[in-house]
Formats: structure tokens, sequence, C-alpha cells
């Protein structure tokens, strides 16, 4: 990953405030990562670099730690997040980040589908900030790792906490390092780990908890990572395709944490690790066969020209959970190659005619869950 910078940054503001907005744009373009820490901003140069982050369509890790944001500049990273749709990791630790601050990111996270990773340690949040991000933990579906850490949290609001992971199966690591939790929080924290077995990493380095509490909770940590250990063995052991992907497909955030977390990377064998890899290199492979196979009846839709435009519009902005049925309901057996079709154009025995498609297409659609469609 290429970062921007703090002296890149030192170098655009060094040039002066006439067009920082149109300079900071065009580069940040050229980079997928941001990471300014202990940076002076002033007023006006933050408020420039939110509207830039705001279109920017190439940053996936935002790292503004350590830069002592309080809550009105943390509100209007939170506008940020409800514009952006490319910021996957965003790390905010080591701020004066306090309740109106964490109460705004939790609630741009309601409607977030791409924040992966969320770092909020080393800030002051209190009680009603924990139970701000208990209730987006509750609705969030792609958060997989989350640091709360050196919040000095207390029992209402770790307890909230914990009601919210409960029904939440995507958190994947998660960090409560020097966090005040005594033993009624870890018999709260081992009822979680007892109906949740997605959380494979819990960081509790401030033993504030009785050692065999603290056992017990390692103990079920390490029993999720032998369920998850099994199923990575289970569709190892097959071929990635279409019988199986959906159960990949709810493994592979859990994997790519993983993967790209040193400390969780670690408490996994050398091969574990490479059959996680040979699973992401699979799915891949998968994924780019069964888009040909999509892009190329989208050409053929095109080609012969489909009079229902609804359904041609739905065509080109499928979801990939949307393009998996229709895999499952078209046959591309018969279907020559896109470069082949265009060469010899289409013909009754290129296809299927449209009445016969649409119907099809239409029919997996009803497959789909609705907030599939709605995305």
């Amino acid at each position: 990953m290429k970062y921007f910078n703090k002296d890149n940054w030192n170098e655009i503001v060094a040039l002066g405030s006439d067009e920082l907005q149109l300079r900071l744009k065009e580069q940040l373009n050229q980079y997928s990562g941001f990471i300014l820490q202990d940076t002076s901003f002033t007023e006006s140069q933050l408020k420039i670099l939110f509207e830039v982050l705001k279109e920017n369509k190439t940053i996936t890790s935002l790292d503004l730690s350590d830069n002592d944001l309080k809550d009105a500049e943390v509100i209007a990273i939170a506008e940020v997040l409800k514009e952006n749709k490319t910021i996957t990791s965003l790390n905010l630790s080591g701020n004066y980040i306090e309740e109106a601050g964490v109460i705004a990111i939790a609630e741009a996270l309601k409607g977030n589908k791409t924040i992966t990773s969320l770092d909020l340690g080393y800030n002051r949040i209190r009680e009603a900030g924990w139970i701000a991000i208990a209730e987006t933990l509750r609705k969030n579906k792609t958060l997989t790792l989350l640091n709360l850490g050196y919040n000095n949290i207390r029992e209402a609001g770790w307890i909230a906490i914990a009601e919210a992971l409960k029904e939440n199966k995507i958190i994947t690591s998660l960090d409560l390092s020097d966090d005040y939790i005594t033993d009624k929080g870890a018999i709260e924290l081992i009822k979680l780990l007892e109906s949740n077995k997605s959380i494979l990493e819990i960081n509790l380095r401030k033993r504030t908890i009785s050692p065999d509490k603290f056992e017990e909770v390692n103990d079920l940590i390490l029993k999720n990572r032998v369920i998850f250990c099994n199923e990575i063995e289970r569709l190892y052991n097959q071929i990635i395709d279409q019988s199986n992907f959906r159960s990949f497909m709810q493994l592979q955030p859990k994997i790519k944490v993983i993967l790209n977390k040193e400390s969780l990377l670690s408490n996994f064998t050398t091969e574990e690790q490479e059959k996680m890899k040979s699973l992401m290199h699979q799915a891949t492979r998968y994924m780019c066969y069964k888009q040909d196979n999509f892009f190329t009846l989208a050409g053929i839709c095109k080609k012969i020209q489909l009079d229902d435009n609804e359904s041609f519009s739905l065509l080109h902005k499928l979801p990939h959970e949307l393009i998996y049925h229709i895999n499952s309901y078209l046959s591309f057996k018969d279907i020559k190659s896109s470069d082949r079709i265009l060469q010899e154009g289409v013909t009754s025995q290129t296809v299927e005619t449209p009445q016969g498609i649409m119907p099809r297409l239409l029919g997996a659609t009803s497959h789909v869950n609705k907030s599939t469609l709605e995305r």
C-alpha cells in the first residue's frame, strides 16, 4: 500500500493555502493509504482535508491517530464516512474523543458498509459512547476488527458491548487492553464467547480479573479458533465452487483479518496460514470465472437489444451475491466467449432468446434477500 504521509502533507502545505484543496485532491488520488500522526492542523486545513476525503475514491486506510482531535473534528470525520465508500480502515486512537464524537462515529457506521477496522483506543469514551457503539454493533455487518482499549471502560459500558456482540457474528478481533473489566465483566465475556464463536482474539492485558476467569476466557478463544480451523480444513479439502462458495464468503472477512494482523496470525500454524491463503486464491479465481460469464451475458443482452429497460439496468448493477444466484440459474455451457460473440455476432445458437433469459434472471432475484437487492 502506498501511503500519503506527513512529508507529503508538509510539502503541499508549504506551497501556501491557495488552491490547497485542488492540490490535495490531486495528490490523494495517487495513494491508497493516508497516515498523518501528531500533525499540527489548522481548522481550515482540516476542513479542506475532510471535504477532499468525502469525494476521494482511492484511500482505503485512514490514520489520524495522536492528533489531539476533539469531538468537533471527529463529528466532521463521521460526515466523511457517510459519503466515502472506499475507506475500510479508520484509526482515531490517541485523540480526545468523548461522548459526542464517538456517538457521531457510531451513527455513521450504522449505514456504512465498507469500514472493516476501527481503532478508538486511548480516548476518553464514557458510558453513553459505549452504549452508542453497542447499538452500532447490533446493526453493522462489516466491522471485523475493533480496538476499544485504554478508555477505562466501566461495567455498564462493557455489559452493553458484550450484549451487542452476542448478536454480532462478524467481529473477529477485539482489543480491550487496560480497560477496567472486573470478574463481573469477565462473566459477561464468558457468556459472550459461549454463544459467539466468531471472535478469535481478545486482548485483556491488564488483569483486573481473577486468574481462573482469565484462563476461562482464553480457553473459549482457543475453542473458537479450533472451530474456525476445522471449517478452513473442510473447505480446503474441497474445491471452491458454486456448492461451497457461500460458506467461504462467511469465513472470508475473518481470513482477511488474520492474514493482515500479525498478533492474530501468529496464533495459527504455517500450514493453517497457507491453507487460508490458498482458499483466498481459489475464491479469487472462481469469482473471476463467474464474472467473466456474467459480463459475457451482459454483452449478449446488449447485443440482442433487450427492450425490458428495468431488467437491463438491473443486470448492470448487480452486487456479487446476485451474480452468484444468476450463475446458479443460467447455464453458460453453450455461450461463446465475449471475443467470439463480437466477431461472429449473436445467433439463435449462441444464446437463449430474451424471453428465455429474462424470466430466469428475474427468478434468480427472488432468491436474494431484500437488503442485497436494495444495495
